[in-house]
C-alpha cells in the first residue's frame, strides 16, 4: 500500500468522514442566510441582503495542519507522508498540500509545503523521524500488532537514505540519540503486546522502543554542539515477526555500559502521573524537588510470595495482552486495574544517557548554564532473568551531585 501512496499522482483525503460508508461532499460549507439593513430614515422598511457565508476555522488563518478523524488514524500518517500532492476535504474548506506549498480556500496565503522525506544535504532524516515518531504515536490503532507495520513505509524510506538497522522504531547508527523518547500522553496508557496466531503466544516490543507502549512519544530538540551521550552501546537487535525488516517484531535486546544510580520509585495512583515519585535512597522525604520522573505508561507491582525475595516486589508495566481497540487504551477499559488502584514502591535504576547544556537565555536559575540530565529507569524484568525492562525517564534539571555520586558504571542487559 505505501508504493500505491508513494507513486499516485495525488491523492484525495476525506479527512472530515469518519469512516468510508460517510460521504465527505455532502455536508454544506455554504449558509444562505438574510440580513436586515436600515438606510435612510429609520421608520423606512429595511432592505434585505441574502448574502452566503462559507464556514471556517475559527483561528482566522489558512493552515495546512489537517483536521477531522482522518488525522487521528495511525495508517494515514504515512499514507499523507508518502504522497506527493494531497487534495484534502474538511469539514469547513478544501485545501492544496504539496512539497512546494500549502493553499486553502479561506486565504490566498502560500504556506510551507507539507512533511516529505528528501535526500537534499540539508535535510536530516534522524530528526525527521523524531518528528514523524511524534505525530504518528499520538493516532489510534485498532490492532496493537499494527504499531510498527502501520509505519513501515516511511521507515523503508528513511532507510534509504541512512543505511542503518532499524529496531523495533530505532536506528542503529543513532541509538543513543533514539533513547531518549518519553511519554507525554494523558491519561496514562499502557504497555503494548499482541498475540501471533503462527507463533501460538504474546509477542512484544522491546521495552526500549516507543513501539513498546500505547501512548504519543516525543523526543526533545538535540543540538549536538550543546550535547553529549554517556551510553556505551554494547549491542543492540531485534528478532523480526514478519518478512520486512521494517514490520513486526517479536522481543529484543539491547546491551549498554554506563553509569547506573539506584533509586527508590514511589507511586500514589498508577493511574495518575502526578502521584509518581522517585527519591534517592535513604531519602525520607516524599519528594525530592530535583528529580522528574515520566512513567512510560501504567506501572504495576507483582509481590513475590515464596523464596528468598518473599514479601518483595518487583515493578513492571501494566500490559495490555491482547489486541484491542485505541478506545480501550484512552478511557482504561481494562477489568484488571481498579478504579482505585493501592500505592506501592519498589527500588529501580537510573541509566545516565545524556546531558545536554542550554544557554543562559533559556536558564530558569541564576548559572552559567542551565543542565539537564536524562537517565533511562528501569527494573528487574519478569520474563527474562538477570535482564531489565525500561519503565521511563529521568530528567534532573541540574547537576544533582549527590545523585551521580551514587552510580556506578555497569553493564545493563535491557529488553
Amino acid at each position: 500500500m505505501a508504493q500505491i501512496y508513494e507513486n499516485a499522482y495525488f491523492t484525495i483525503a476525506a479527512a472530515s468522514s469518519p469512516s468510508a460508508s460517510v460521504s465527505f461532499l455532502n455536508t454544506p460549507r455554504e449558509h444562505p442566510c438574510s440580513i436586515a439593513l436600515h438606510q435612510g430614515p429609520k421608520d423606512r422598511e429595511p432592505k434585505l441582503l441574502s448574502p452566503t457565508l462559507r464556514a471556517r476555522r475559527s483561528d482566522g488563518y489558512c493552515s495546512c495542519d489537517s483536521h477531522g478523524p482522518l488525522t487521528t488514524r495511525a495508517w494515514a500518517c504515512q499514507e499523507a507522508i508518502l504522497s506527493k500532492r494531497i487534495v484534502q476535504y474538511t469539514s469547513t474548506e478544501a485545501k492544496w498540500q504539496c512539497i512546494e506549498g500549502c493553499v486553502c480556500e479561506s486565504s490566498s496565503d502560500n504556506l510551507p509545503g507539507k512533511l516529505s522525506i528528501r535526500s537534499e544535504s540539508t535535510f536530516n532524516p534522524y530528526n525527521t523521524w523524531h518528528s514523524i515518531v511524534a505525530d504518528y504515536s499520538s493516532r489510534n490503532l485498532t490492532l496493537a500488532s499494527d504499531k510498527l507495520p502501520a509505519i513501515s513505509g516511511v521507515a523503508y524510506k528513511i532507510w534509504q537514505l541512512v543505511s542503518s538497522d532499524y529496531l523495533a522504531g530505532l536506528w542503529k547508527n543513532n541509538l543513543a540519540a533514539d533513547l531518549e523518547w518519553w511519554c507525554v500522553h494523558v491519561p496514562l496508557s499502557y504497555g503494548l503486546s499482541s498475540y501471533s496466531s503462527s507463533l501460538g503466544r504474546e509477542i512484544v516490543t522491546p521495552s526500549w522502543s516507543w513501539a513498546s507502549i500505547c501512548g504519543k512519544t516525543v523526543y526533545r530538540s538535540i543540538e549536538p554542539d550543546n550535547y553529549t551521550s554517556y551510553l556505551v552501546i554494547l549491542g543492540a537487535s531485534c528478532r523480526l515477526n514478519s518478512p520486512t525488516r521494517f514490520g513486526e517484531v517479536d522481543g529484543g535486546s539491547l546491551t549498554l555500559r554506563a553509569s547506573c544510580c539506584p533509586a527508590l520509585l514511589r507511586v500514589e495512583d498508577p493511574l495518575e502521573r502526578r502521584t509518581y515519585q522517585l527519591v534517592r535512597p535513604g531519602n525520607t522525604s516524599r519528594f525530592d524537588p530535583d528529580l522528574f520522573f515520566s512513567p512510560d505508561c501504567i506501572l504495576s507491582i507483582r509481590r513475590h510470595t515464596v523464596g528468598a525475595l518473599a514479601g518483595q516486589g518487583t515493578l513492571h508495566r501494566q500490559v495490555w495482552d491482547r489486541n484491542c481497540s485505541a478506545d480501550d487504551y484512552v478511557t482504561l477499559k481494562d477489568p484488571r486495574i481498579p478504579e482505585s488502584a493501592e500505592s506501592f514502591e519498589g527500588m529501580v535504576w537510573c541509566i545516565f544517557m545524556s546531558r545536554a547544556h542550554h544557554p543562559r537565555l533559556y536558564n530558569p536559575i541564576r548559572i552559567p548554564e542551565y543542565q539537564v540530565d536524562s537517565f533511562m529507569v528501569v527494573a528487574e524484568s519478569l520474563s527474562t532473568p538477570g535482564a531489565f525492562e525500561r519503565l521511563g525517564r529521568l530528567t534532573v534539571l541540574k547537576n544533582h551531585r549527590a545523585f551521580l555520586k551514587s552510580g556506578e558504571s555497569m553493564v545493563m542487559h535491557i529488553v
